[in-house]
């Protein structure tokens, strides 16, 4: 299990990715919530940036349009977790940050 802060840095997290189907990740108040992202869709999210500067899009109900969030949105089952994907592609070397963007290597 790991532990990073949200993109925001203002709360933490923790994700379990060694499972080779999908990461388990715990976040909100105690850890209380979770979300199981299946390792294709972490795949498809990558493919679908690799090369992009795009604005992250941490809004939970109005990302901007283009944003990594919206992206999150429109095409996986999951709730608007931008906000902490993004930590993980960062920590992960898929990404970078700058600001409010994240830039996909």
């Amino acid at each position: 299990m790991k532990r990073l802060k949200t993109w925001g840095e203002r709360t933490f997290f923790e994700y379990d990715d060694s499972n080779d189907s999908k990461t388990v990740i715990y976040y909100g108040a105690d850890l209380k919530w979770k979300v199981e992202l299946p390792k294709k869709d972490y795949e498809k999210l990558i493919k679908e940036f690799a090369g992009k500067t795009v604005p992250i899009g941490t809004s939970l109900d109005k990302p901007p349009t283009g944003s990594m969030g919206e992206w999150i949105i429109k095409n996986l089952r999951t709730s608007q977790i931008a906000y902490i994907l993004g930590a993980i592609l960062v920590e992960d070397g898929y990404a970078t940050k700058k600001g409010s963007e994240i830039i996909f290597k």
